[in-house]
């Protein structure tokens, strides 16, 4: 009975409401309806639950479509749900570019301070590895330090060694050179003493 009372487009006395049948009119408002609201679900946009609710209620005047009054008052709902519905958009638009732009904002200062954590990371393991080259070109220089200085100083304990051998071989060699001489001495002085004792005994008998 509500789609049969205008079957080719709703009219009143001096104006056509609708261009279309009320029944491709009322199908039109249905699926735009549930388009605009599977969109509000999908994207949180609320200009588009707003959009569903305008042409849903445009179906009103089918109520009383001879009545003047309430058909200039969808008329004028209408004109509130749409400029509420592009004011909604705009502000929430904005509030969305807003977010969106501090979420870039957000990335690109965590993707520079990553980079700098990345750089600071491989400044510092350079300098490690420098470090660790440094300590093992000290270690080798120490130890060819301690090689050198252990063959000094066995150059030095065997030039020592060669010396006190050669000093105690002289002063051997010098004792024994004047305890030979010191006994030829003796030798001679008692051969001396000898003859002087036979000497003087050969007279004593004359």
């Amino acid at each position: 009975m509500f789609l049969n009372l205008f079957a080719n487009g709703v009219t009143t006395a001096e104006t056509t409401l609708f261009p279309i049948g009320s029944t491709r009119h009322t199908v039109f408002c249905v699926i735009v309806s549930i388009f605009f609201v599977f969109q509000f679900f999908r994207t949180k946009r609320w200009y588009q639950l707003i959009m569903a609710i305008a042409v849903a209620f445009s179906m009103i005047v089918y109520i009383a479509p001879e009545n003047k009054t309430l058909f200039y008052t969808v008329g004028v709902i209408e004109l509130i749900l749409l400029l509420a519905a592009l004011v909604v958009g705009i502000v929430q638009g904005r509030k969305i570019a807003k977010a969106e732009k501090a979420a870039e904002e957000a990335k690109k200062a965590a993707e520079e301070a990553a980079e700098q954590t990345a750089e600071t990371v491989q400044a510092n393991a350079e300098a490690v590895t420098e470090a660790a080259e440094q300590t093992e070109a000290a270690a080798e220089t120490v130890s060819e330090a301690a090689e050198e200085t252990a063959q000094t100083v066995t150059e030095a304990v065997q030039e020592t060694a060669d010396a006190v051998t050669e000093t105690v071989t002289k002063a051997a060699e010098q004792t024994e050179q004047t305890v030979t001489e010191a006994v030829q001495e003796i030798k001679e002085t008692a051969a001396e003493s000898a003859e002087k004792t036979a000497s003087e005994a050969e007279n004593h008998a004359e």
